[in-house]
């Protein structure tokens, strides 16, 4: 009975809002589904995001800690990650020159290291992320 419950009973709510000691206030987003907050480093304003069911993963708050430290090196290294990537895609250059660090998001438990970082820019057609894993930015690619 209890399975039918968990099944077809009420749906738990996420926590809307999450005190964090190192990342502030994270708060619940019902469009994304991940708790963040508003993040201002080295002149890039944008999300920075966490996952979890119910409320943020605790793996991934870990993680999330980490990465705050990490962010002043990574948004450093982005430009000349960004040139590199307009190199290789000419066709696309003037548009990956022109992209903008929306939200930071780490969202998977599974694999905590795994950080994406979506950006905004002048396509609307276009989707824009890259990952960062292990100190190295990669794999600038986009969604239609």
């Amino acid at each position: 009975m209890n399975g039918l419950l968990r099944l077809f009973g009420p749906r738990r709510q996420p926590v809307p809002e999450v005190q964090h000691p190192a990342l502030g206030t994270l708060s619940y987003d019902r469009e994304s589904e991940n708790w963040g907050k508003g993040a201002a480093v080295l002149g890039h304003q944008f999300r920075f995001s966490v996952g979890g069911e119910h409320e943020p993963h605790p793996v991934l708050l870990n993680r999330a800690t980490t990465l705050q430290t990490e962010l002043p090196s990574v948004l450093a290294s982005l430009p000349s990650f960004l040139e590199r990537a307009a190199k290789d895609m000419p066709e696309l250059a003037t548009e990956i020159r022109s992209l903008k660090v929306e939200e930071i998001a780490v969202w998977w438990p599974q694999q905590p290291d795994a950080v994406m970082i979506w950006f905004s820019g002048p396509s609307q057609e276009r989707s824009w992320h890259c990952d960062y894993s292990n100190g190295v930015l990669t794999s600038l690619v986009f969604d239609c």
